[in-house]
């Protein structure tokens, strides 16, 4: 029995106002109990060790009564729906607003799975450690503010279901409190140390914090900037509203950086329960990316937790860990109170971070998630393939992200669908008023929409800085003081390897070892236990019977203790190949306090040592072989110690006859003689669990954890993490121009909240491989007159006499003019002198340099000048392919020119540059993906050519080329 009154405890809230409210609200129940002389425990945000999908705000425990109480931060008139829809109604106030229910229709709803999971979870695992009847559980939806109640809740779930608010949530509970039952024992320590132990984890309350006793003063609160609001909203509603009510049964929804996409869901749910759906879930594919959402979407859970089966994880025939698909089952919130509903459930199923969902094969790391094909994992899970199945799923991703496996078979790829389902798709508008990295990421993003990728030029923002080399260590050095809000990325392993051992090496000092206080990341999923050194002096762990912990794939720490005993070691060496040396494989202990976990747990953690020392992702080839082979070798010799013929499955399997024998006198299915029999399959799953559960050399082998040190990890494993600052190591191993290299820089960008750091940044630039030169002139050809106007065929009269005019001096007039075939023929007068031009065109509509008929030559040349200085250029929109580029070498690059377009064919252009009365025609060869091959003068002024050129390559920050040949 609790015989100090109340007892609180807490787990982790998702957002400040829980944690306002939950503080006031546990104050109040303590003090009140206290003085009814009313025992119980008050768990506040606890968290679910054995079904992450519960998540509760509060649970009260008396002796007899287990309350579930959900906050609202909501108030004014609550107008509840009437008795025939109040299972699944809107709850709306009397001014419009939803009263939200998570991924439920309202909170009586979603307060009826909490119930119907805690039930389920009750009669498995506290089963006989009380007199509690399960199903006696209750729930109450607790308003923050006053809130008035219009209608009433129908009696048939009136005993298990509550309303309250900021005003009578203390009668209300102990009116439920005060329910004339007999004591349960639920206050019992036979089922507190269960429910509050393995079912659910939380710590100590501190009721009263006082800052100003901590020397602490009050500074005014930073006012978070509104969400910028989307004139595209009404059509994405729109869209949204259709999907659901039409025959499609999947919806992608994509969206670059900053278009937050977090607010989706909400719409989607709120339109979702307007069309009759029970329920809209929302996923993340990592606890990672589940604690970002949770700040902004109620309800997010685990997809690998919900749609895989954990607790039927078995070994297969290769050694390898498989996680089945978990049946999907529905529940039926209330269903003991109401036995009446029989309206057929639909719903919608919302996976963010959809750009890491793929077809592609995903197995090694020692482990596979059902067959190793996620999206079609999720689509058995769903059933959605069904006949019949009305019900929906939504992909939010980011497709300028990397992902995993091959783009064509991306949930986010509508082509993967075929015929198989009808598909929609929605793309977010781009933010309006982007951040420095989110401008640098939309700049990446566009390159890859127009399929540019051969032209990036990044400048420094107040959030992107482009760092000199002698910055690095500087950065290496902050990153290793604070791995939490700084972290570093790198392209491959091998160079995240390196960056690591410099730390620990150049920087840390504490040699290539792993030691305490080195940071580790994890690289496969594994199963930890309390660490026995950390329990105080004389606590047995034993007597704890604590559940491991589950280590998730990509989840950091920090090393507390390592054993340094060589003694203690585990070592496997194996001769795999006879032409191969042996493979050794060293297992050593280490105690590691995990990022996400509280700050006094401590974990034991055996890790392989060689996958920490070697180069590459995890084991290689050989390793894992070896490792897969003992794995064998040790189940084969507990099966021998152990045979089915002396167990209780054998025995039912002779009585009930389902068996063959083969020529090798082995049992065998009867239907399919390559199978073993049902029995000899349970036998086997049951020596797997108990072989996993123990602490033979078999179970510390197979929950061998695969680290790596983790100040710089590679921009695959942060793909789903977010840092205050990242410093970036721009290399990447293959060329750089293409949609693949541009995806590995908008992932490690956009992995920064607030600074982004580029080492060794260098232009993305379509000069990268080209010639540059002079095309020289045959001999006997005379050199090429530089064009000065493309014009047609019907306007060229027009368009030479603009020329001529904008060209004349203030005394200067045209004397005659006479148009003939292909010629344009002017006589220009100044004064007492005058000299007759001849502008020459072709087919072409391309006008040339005048040429000098006869008159005053010094005069002709004067105006002949004029017109190159008063160039006019054709449009560079019509210039095809190249005009983007064309556009920044105007704009951006040659400083003060007219750029024109002379002549455009298949894969190569002619270019004519005038700036302060010089010309050049330059020709430029390219290539499909839009990289210049060539890029050389064919007429006109070398020297404004070598300019030109000189400015490309320090726009790009390349090398000059030789051009001591060209003049």
């Amino acid at each position: 029995m609790l015989e100090d009154g109340v007892v609180v405890k807490y787990g982790l809230a998702d957002r400040a106002h829980e944690n306002e409210f939950f503080r006031y609200f546990a104050r109040s129940v303590k003090a009140y109990f206290d003085k009814k002389g009313i025992p119980a425990l008050l768990m506040g945000m606890p968290e679910c060790k054995v079904d992450s999908r519960l998540q509760i705000d509060a649970l009260l425990i008396t002796d007899k009564t287990l309350t579930i109480i959900d906050f609202k931060d909501y108030g004014g008139t609550l107008m509840l729906p009437d008795e025939a829809s109040f299972r699944r109604g809107p709850w709306e106030t009397a001014d419009g607003i939803v009263v939200k229910g998570g991924s439920s229709p309202n909170p009586f709803y979603q307060t009826g799975l909490q119930r119907e999971r805690l039930v389920r979870i009750l009669e498995t695992f506290c089963r006989n450690l009380s007199s509690f009847n399960p199903r006696f559980v209750s729930t109450m939806v607790c308003f923050a503010k006053t809130m008035n109640v219009q209608g009433s809740i129908p009696g048939n779930v009136r005993s298990y279901f509550h309303i309250a608010d900021e005003n009578t949530f203390l009668e209300k509970l102990f009116d439920v409190v005060s329910a004339g039952r007999e004591d349960a024992g639920l206050l019992s320590g036979k089922f507190l140390n269960t429910f509050d132990g393995k079912v659910f984890g939380s710590t100590d309350y501190d009721l009263e914090i006082n800052p100003a006793l901590l020397g602490i003063e009050r500074t005014q609160p930073l006012q978070n900037e509104p969400p910028e609001s989307s004139q595209e909203a009404p059509a994405q509603n729109e869209k949204i509203r259709s999907f659901l009510e039409g025959d499609s049964s999947v919806l992608i929804v994509t969206g670059a950086v900053g278009t937050n996409k977090a607010q989706i869901a909400p719409v989607i749910r709120e339109e979702s329960f307007r069309a009759g759906f029970s329920s809209a879930r929302v996923f993340a594919l990592s606890n990672r990316v589940k604690r970002n959402l949770g700040s902004t979407i109620d309800e997010v859970e685990s997809l690998y937790a919900t749609i895989f089966d954990f607790s039927g994880t078995h070994i297969d025939d290769t050694g390898m860990r498989v996680v089945p698909v978990a049946p999907r089952v529905e529940h039926d919130p209330f269903s003991d109170c109401d036995e009446n509903d029989t309206v057929a459930r639909r719903h919608i199923y919302i996976i963010y971070e959809s750009q890491l969902v793929t077809d592609s094969g995903r197995t090694g790391e020692m482990i596979q998630f059902g067959s190793g094909h996620l999206l079609s994992d999720l689509f058995e899970y769903t059933g959605i393939k069904e006949e019949g199945c009305e019900d929906k799923i939504v992909f939010v991703g980011d497709k300028f992200q990397l992902g995993f496996g091959s783009w064509s078979e991306s949930c986010l790829n509508e082509a993967w669908y075929g015929d198989s389902f009808t598909v929609e798709t929605l793309e977010l508008p781009d933010v309006q008023n982007p951040t420095g990295i989110q401008e640098a990421c939309l700049q990446i993003a566009n390159a890859i929409r127009q399929g540019r990728t051969t032209n990036l030029v990044l400048e420094e923002t107040d959030q992107v800085r482009i760092c000199d080399s002698s910055l690095e260590r500087g950065l290496l050095e902050n990153a290793s003081m604070d791995h939490l809000r700084h972290k570093v990325l790198a392209y491959t392993n091998r160079q995240a390897c390196g960056l690591n051992e410099y730390i620990k090496t150049r920087i840390l000092g504490n040699g290539r070892l792993v030691a305490p206080g080195d940071i580790i990341v994890f690289q496969n999923q594994t199963y930890a236990y309390p660490s026995e050194r950390y329990q105080s002096y004389g606590s047995v762990s034993q007597f704890d019977d604590m559940e491991p912990r589950r280590i998730e794939n990509g989840e950091t720490g920090k090393v507390v203790a390592i054993d340094t005993n060589e003694s203690n070691w585990l070592v496997l060496e194996e001769q795999v190949s006879k032409e191969e040396a042996p493979i050794r494989l060293t297992l050593v202990n280490a105690d590691v306090h995990l990022d996400s976990s509280r700050i006094s747990e401590v974990y034991r953690v055996p890790f392989i040592l060689e996958a920490l020392q070697s180069d590459g992702p995890d084991l290689n080839l050989m390793q894992e072989t070896t490792l897969k082979v003992h794995l064998t070798r040790l189940f084969a010799e507990y099966m021998k110690a152990h045979p089915f013929e002396g167990s209780k499955h054998f025995k039912e399997m002779m009585e009930s006859g389902e068996y063959a024998i083969n020529a090798a006198g082995q049992y065998r299915d009867p239907k399919d003689g390559r199978y073993l029999t049902i029995y000899e399959k349970r036998y086997r799953d049951e020596i797997e669990r108990e072989m996993q559960g123990s602490s033979s050399e078999y179970a510390r082998w197979l929950n061998a954890a695969h680290i790596k040190f983790g100040w710089c990890m590679t921009v695959h494993k942060a793909i789903s993490s977010e840092y205050d600052e990242i410093t970036f190591s721009t290399k990447f191993e293959g060329g750089r121009r293409n949609a693949g290299y541009f995806r590995f820089l908008y992932t490690g960008i956009s992995r920064a909240k607030g600074r982004v750091n580029l080492v060794r940044w260098e232009p993305v630039s379509p000069f990268e491989k080209t010639e540059f030169g002079v095309i020289e002139q045959q001999a006997g050809h005379s050199a090429k007159k530089p064009v000065v106007l493309v014009s047609t065929m019907d306007s060229v009269s027009a368009d030479v006499r603009n020329l001529v005019e904008t060209s004349l001096t203030s005394e200067m007039a045209i004397a005659d003019t006479k148009s003939v075939r292909y010629q344009e023929i002017y006589e220009i007068a100044q004064g007492d002198k005058s000299f007759k031009a001849i502008f020459d065109y072709g087919n072409d509509g391309k006008v040339k340099l005048p040429r000098y008929a006869k008159g005053d030559k010094e005069l002709f040349e004067s105006f002949r000048d004029s017109v190159c200085g008063s160039f006019v250029p054709s449009s560079i929109g019509a210039g095809g392919q190249m005009s983007w580029l064309y556009d920044i070498l105007s704009r951006d690059i040659v400083d003060d020119c007219e750029l024109a377009i002379v002549s455009s064919s298949n894969y190569r252009d002619v270019l004519a540059i005038r700036r302060h009365g010089a010309s050049v025609e330059i020709q430029v060869d390219y290539k499909k993906d839009g990289a210049i091959s060539g890029f050389k003068a064919v007429a006109g002024d070398i020297a404004l050519f070598s300019e030109v050129v000189r400015e490309i390559c320090e726009y790009y920050a390349m090398s000059n080329p030789d051009m001591s040949l060209w003049v």
